[in-house]
């Protein structure tokens, strides 16, 4: 039976070594850094797991890994993100073969604004739920396309197997009208975190709990428990100033999650993939320094 998609789903990233191949040891390490650190799940193959650089085999290496590494300890999910139904259908089965609990899925990334009409984006959740066999979260926002709630109330009405929304949209009273929608509401957005916490939240994808992990799990725990003000301790002080340097700039973020990774000994190489480029000294400097602040170094 599928776990909840619920709380701290740790956001993956995918580590490489500096020759551009795949560091499986290195997402070993991590797997085992965030379940020590207390979080409820784990994502993988999302935007933050550069799902978008790697070969159909190398995905399927990684959900091979990290499926024999959880072992059942946490939730675990991943992307299947394509450019149709069908490509999104056998990605999906394959997932749930190696034994995922959820995938996310995100709406086609081709020619956004040309090739997705409102009922073209209900036709393709439609198809690929009606293919999948674990509980799919779609991507609101993923692939830089807002799905309207007319879509995700029809979807959530006719696709039994679509269960939550992750939200990257700039919107956090949105979570409102998903879960009035019956679907649970996931924040995406390190940013809004405490905002759409306040809206009601079920549960938030982020990639900075890969290098805090234990401190996104007290955010999450201590506000469904009520401590509101503990809640905002621990994300002010510690998760916002980390957030605020390796988020500044949108495409360097990954190579801030994993530079951080790299000084802590977890991965090989701080290596990414092209169109991603690699941290420069400035940028470094200041990421460092913010690492040693909040207790990471």
């Amino acid at each position: 039976m599928a776990k909840e998609i619920f709380g701290n789903q740790a956001l993956m990233v995918t580590p490489m070594r500096a020759d551009g191949s795949l560091d499986i040891e290195g997402l070993r390490r991590i797997i085992d850094y965030v379940i020590e650190g207390s979080v409820h799940g784990m994502l993988f193959l999302g935007s933050t797991g550069e799902f978008f650089s790697l070969t159909a085999e190398e995905r399927s290496e990684v959900m091979r890994a990290a499926a024999d590494q959880n072992r059942g300890r946490v939730t675990l999910g991943f992307g299947t993100a394509d450019t149709g139904s069908r490509l999104v259908a056998e990605a999906t089965a394959e997932a749930a073969r190696v034994g995922a609990d959820y995938v996310l899925v995100a709406p086609p990334y081709y020619a956004p604004l040309t090739m997705n009409s409102e009922e073209g984006l209900f036709q393709f959740f439609r198809a690929v739920g009606a293919a999948s066999s674990i509980p799919v979260m779609l991507y609101d926002g993923g692939s830089a396309i807002e799905i309207p709630m007319s879509v995700i109330r029809r979807v959530s009405k006719e696709v039994p197997s679509v269960r939550a929304v992750k939200l990257n949209v700039p919107y956090p009273a949105k979570v409102s009208a998903i879960k009035e929608a019956g679907l649970a509401a996931v924040c995406g957005i390190e940013a809004l975190t405490m905002l759409m916490l306040s809206y009601g939240i079920d549960g938030f994808t982020l990639g900075v709990a890969d290098l805090l992990p234990r401190e996104t799990t007290v955010l999450f725990d201590r506000f469904r428990k009520g401590d509101i003000q503990g809640a905002r301790d621990v994300y002010y002080s510690t998760l916002l100033p980390l957030i605020n340097v390796a988020l500044a700039s949108l495409p360097q973020y990954i190579a801030c999650f994993k530079m951080v990774l790299y000084w802590k000994g977890l991965i090989q190489s701080p290596a990414v993939r092209p169109p991603l480029v690699p941290l420069d000294e400035t940028r470094t400097t200041e990421l460092k320094a913010v690492a040693q602040r909040v207790g990471l170094l």
